[in-house]
């Protein structure tokens, strides 16, 4: 039997003027957890398509370039036309019932696949398995969907999704995952280019990207960066599970 896997495309991405496949391509959260699965023993790759708001619905192992492209609401419904007929297409050739189907996607992604089109897909589900589950709540909690429906087991209280406990800083709660930190890192360091790359010694690498460690700990904290040191972000970061490296 096939699971079948529909993923939203990520923000974060590896720069390289290569062409790569989708799934290493893309460098969030659900793609870690899922290429690290796919080197885990006895692992078992679901049927895996991506939905790109470029690229519209596209299989995992195609070869893709870098761009920069949100999926907008107007966009998702531009594309539902040619997500349907891919996603129909290629699940037709399919000679396997599907056993589950997982969507891990926001609203905006989600749009492109309207309710009928996810209805019509059921059809190709066993009868007596679970139609289509959704992963929910936060990007953490969406991670360890993931993690456990590849896995069927929870993931460990520390594990490749980067789950961490919670650290307080100056009175303030750190509650995010180093997966959730780097999302974060990656937006704000394109608000704000010029302090990010405030440092000198110490950087923490996102991709092509390099951010100041104290800068990334007053953006998780609110807490100034006049008022700490960058030790003090080294120390705290790392415990998070952050990666920092030295120039």
């Amino acid at each position: 039997m096939t699971r079948l896997l529909l993923l939203s495309c990520s923000q974060l991405k590896k720069n390289t003027t290569v062409l790569l496949p989708a799934i290493e391509r893309y460098d969030g959260p659900f793609f870690k957890v899922l290429r690290k699965y796919r080197e885990s023993p006895n692992s078992n790759l679901p049927l895996t398509f991506i939905l790109s708001a470029e690229h519209s619905l596209i299989a995992a192992d195609e070869l893709i370039g870098n761009y920069d492209r949100k999926m907008t609401l107007v966009r998702a419904r531009e594309l539902q036309p040619l997500v349907e007929e891919k996603l129909n297409g290629l699940i037709q050739r399919k000679t396997e019932l599907l056993q589950e189907v997982m969507v891990c996607m926001s609203n905006n992604y989600l749009e492109a696949l309207n309710p009928s089109q996810l209805n019509r897909l059921t059809g190709y589900v066993q009868e007596s398995e679970p139609k289509i589950i959704h992963t929910q709540g936060s990007i953490g909690k969406q991670v360890s969907n993931l993690y456990e429906w590849l896995y069927q087991a929870p993931p460990p209280e520390i594990d490749a999704t980067g789950l961490a406990q919670i650290i307080t800083f100056h009175g303030k709660e750190i509650k995010y995952n180093v997966n959730e930190i780097l999302h974060i890192a990656f937006i704000k360091a394109k608000e704000d280019p010029i302090g990010a790359a405030r440092f000198e010694s110490w950087f923490v690498p996102i991709g092509e990207l390099r951010v100041a460690p104290k800068w990334l700990l007053s953006i998780l904290t609110g807490v100034p960066v006049g008022q700490f040191r960058t030790l003090d972000a080294r120390k705290i970061l790392t415990q998070l599970g952050v990666e920092i490296k030295r120039i």
